[in-house]
């Protein structure tokens, strides 16, 4: 909240005022240890002293570009550098305004080519995820079409032991026909013989 005030206070043209709130909002981020605000909040200090005391605003905003740099914080390192363009035109300084500008450039570039290589990751990781599920989606087809096999087999085995169980059941009883069959015929045979005995008997006799 002071931060805002102080900004608020600049953007009214009141710099003494801007200065008291932002100084005060400076003390908290250094005593809280916040090495983030402590930065803003002194960029928007050196912005304001750069109409007034030069030289400290260039401190300020070297000692910040330092700080996020160590931080590691690129986006607001190409903030801080387009200020010090800006701080650099100001004061005619083409020289260091045309080397702030020159690493604002670098910076930006080296951030879209991470930003570039982090769109290309991305969108290997997406094309391998799809991949990845279009070969399960053809291992589950294809363990489908296993399964719909396996059962066609076990349909078809299940028929021939059925085959196998009536066939069997079938030449049982046949066999059981043909040796009531053969009984039949030992008996005929017998009867027979018997018929041709008497025969020959009532033959012989007549």
């Amino acid at each position: 909240t002071l931060s805002n005030m102080g900004v608020a206070y600049d953007n009214m043209n009141k710099s003494p005022e801007a200065l008291k709130y932002l100084n005060e909002a400076l003390d908290i981020a250094k005593t809280r240890n916040l090495p983030e605000e402590y930065t803003r909040i002194s960029i928007n200090i050196a912005a304001i002293l750069s109409k007034t005391d030069p030289g400290k605003a260039q401190a300020i905003f070297k000692d910040a570009l330092k700080t996020t740099k160590q931080m590691g914080q690129k986006s607001m390192e190409i903030d801080i550098l387009g200020q010090l363009v800006d701080f650099y035109q100001h004061t005619k300084d083409y020289k260091e305004a045309f080397n702030a500008l020159q690493q604002q450039k670098d910076l930006q570039d080296s951030m879209f080519s991470v930003e570039k290589a982090k769109d290309i990751a991305n969108l290997q990781s997406v094309y391998d995820l799809e991949k990845s599920k279009a070969k399960v989606k053809e291992l589950q087809l294809s363990d489908q079409q296993n399964r719909q096999q396996k059962n066609v087999i076990i349909f078809i085995a299940i028929g021939i032991a059925c085959a196998l169980v009536a066939l069997a059941f079938s030449y049982r009883k046949v066999s059981r026909l043909n040796e009531q069959l053969s009984k039949r015929e030992a008996e005929l045979q017998q009867a027979n013989t018997v018929k041709d005995k008497m025969f020959s008997i009532i033959g012989h006799d007549l």
